[in-house]
């Protein structure tokens, strides 16, 4: 046991016990010195020469790791120093933890001075100078790394390749892996303080699964983040694909991002294809941009919509995009009576001419109803907004009214019905379905934006030059024009994802260090910065 205690003082040291025990050595190392007796219930104090709780603590610990305490008692370290290595302390950083091992372990000193051992670190990492808290993992990264390199013994290291997997057995790529890794890096800390760890990388495009094995000394870990449920409806740019629904189980406190990328790798897209938007009454109540943003604010009751878009390297070019929602000149038909509440399926209907947003059976039912309903009727202002919104995205070649509309016609028809008059003979059936709404400028909540018009629909083949985040589909639900068209909305025809019945959060009573393992293994979609060289692309990819 060490203590780690203020300099100038030995308060709290136990005194040695008159008769020590003596511990042996592992039995490999006692066989060739039996002579050497190890102090067994020494207590041993390291100085804090000022803030250097960090640096003792992992001396502690490394002090009382038997291989290694062994290999620098026995001396055989001696014959591995390696005084030329440019990466190395020339040798002397094993010789002063030598020194510290010997002062535990064989002499039994009470307090014992690590300054030697902090100063030589500092010399190559200049965070450790000083006299501020530093972390301990980092220093003992450094001091590790260091007794590695004055105890290499490759003196003179060749030029090395990566391994790469080419479809062969992982132990057989492993294990040329770390062949190679030894002919760089040869002693007694790469023996028994390093690993590898396997990293697996797969080609968004073409699927090219690429296997490398990478040499560790430590791995920082996370710990286990709290999960939540996340229900998300899925749009595909091809609208003969039914829409799905996914439960997704992500940290509570992940990002969009986040989000994306788990989705992205169930159904096979980049993250950059997809764009989140957060549904309500028919409306976009919030249009989620921006990976950064925290999905901590996203309610369980929220209808998260994801959409697929095209992307710049996809048509390699310039891509235009545009949120559309769909509005009607009147709101819905009520189906009860607003004073009588009989249903509309046993007597006829009228609304109210003025706000349009109640209906009666009579005139007896409006006049008694009267005295309630004048407080709320108000004439209409804005159109009201129906079905499900929606992104379309062309290349900016592509970027008309006409192929605008086609689109938005296929999109608009997952979520509701239109019926439309015929079309005179003289005018195609496409051509007459394009004359039953209008675009218009509007914004996320479905308002017109101030000053803005409809977009012009006589050249319908000439490229779009007005830029817009939002349009409205304005349908021509007013019987007295011939162009009227009768617009029902529909329930969104989804399939569910398995994990919809099966994706369940299961959180662990403790925490555990392989719950800790399973977080770090955790895929990830690697970002622009990091992008992976595709053999079989020949192109960087942005891989999972």
């Amino acid at each position: 046991m060490i203590d780690d205690t203020k300099n100038n003082s030995t308060n709290g040291l136990a005194e040695m016990e008159s008769k020590p025990k003596i511990a042996k050595l592992s039995e490999e190392v006692s066989e060739n010195i039996p002579s050497i007796q190890l102090m067994e219930c020494n207590r041993s104090g390291l100085e804090n020469i000022g803030n250097t709780c960090f640096m003792n603590c992992v001396l502690q610990c490394l002090v009382n790791c038997v291989p290694l305490r062994d290999y620098f008692i026995d001396g055989g370290f001696y014959k591995h120093l390696n005084a030329t290595n440019p990466l190395g302390y020339n040798g002397l950083l094993a010789k002063h933890y030598h020194k510290l091992i010997e002062k535990i372990w064989i002499k039994g000193d009470k307090l014992i001075n690590p300054l030697g051992i902090k100063q030589l670190v500092s010399k190559k990492n200049h965070t450790f100078s000083g006299f501020g808290q530093q972390d301990a993992h980092e220093f003992m990264n450094y001091l590790l790394d260091g007794l590695h390199e004055d105890l290499n013994r490759v003196v003179d290291k060749p030029l090395t390749n990566q391994v790469l997997s080419d479809g062969r057995e992982d132990c057989a790529v492993a294990e040329e892996a770390w062949l190679i890794h030894k002919k760089r890096n040869d002693s007694f800390i790469t023996d028994n303080f390093q690993g590898q760890f396997k990293s697996t990388l797969v080609c968004p495009k073409c699927r090219n699964v690429s296997v490398t094995f990478d040499p560790f000394m430590t791995l920082s870990v996370p710990l286990p983040k709290k999960t939540r449920l996340f229900v998300v409806h899925m749009f595909w740019r091809d609208e003969t694909v039914r829409p799905k629904r996914y439960k997704l189980v992500l940290p509570t406190d992940g990002n969009l991002e986040l989000l994306k990328a788990a989705l992205g790798r169930k159904i096979g897209l980049h993250m950059n294809k997809l764009r989140v938007f957060e549904a309500y009454h028919s409306k976009i109540q919030k249009n989620l941009r921006g990976n950064e943003v925290k999905i901590s604010s996203i309610k369980d009751s929220d209808i998260i919509v994801v959409h697929e878009v095209l992307s710049e390297k996809e048509v390699k070019g310039r891509v235009e995009e545009v949120g559309v929602l769909q509005r009607v000149s009147s709101p819905k038909m009520p189906t009860h009576c607003a004073q009588c509440q009989r249903s509309g399926g046993v007597v006829e209907l009228k609304r109210c001419t003025n706000c349009m947003g109640v209906a009666y059976c009579g005139r007896n039912c409006q006049s008694q109803n009267w005295a309630q309903h004048q407080h709320s009727c108000r004439v209409m202002q804005d159109a009201n907004c129906i079905g499900m919104p929606f992104i379309v995205s062309l290349p900016h070649s592509k970027w008309t009214y006409r192929n605008l509309a086609t689109t938005a016609l296929k999109y608009a028809n997952r979520s509701v019905l239109f019926e439309c008059n015929e079309p005179p003979e003289q005018q195609e059936p496409e051509d007459g379905m394009l004359q039953t709404f209008t675009f218009r400028p509007i914004n996320n909540f479905g308002s017109n934006i101030v000053k803005s018009q409809p977009l012009n629909s006589t050249d319908k083949d000439s490229v779009i030059t007005e830029v817009f985040d939002f349009l409205a589909i304005d349908w021509v639900t007013d019987t007295k024009k011939e162009n009227f068209v009768k617009i029902t909305e529909k329930n969104v025809d989804y399939t569910e994802d398995e994990s919809m019945c099966t994706q369940q959060i299961e959180e662990p009573s403790v925490t555990t260090l392989q719950h800790c393992i399973e977080a770090f293994s955790e895929p990830e979609t690697l970002t622009d910065c990091d992008a992976w060289y595709c053999s079989v692309c020949k192109e960087h990819r942005e891989a999972t």
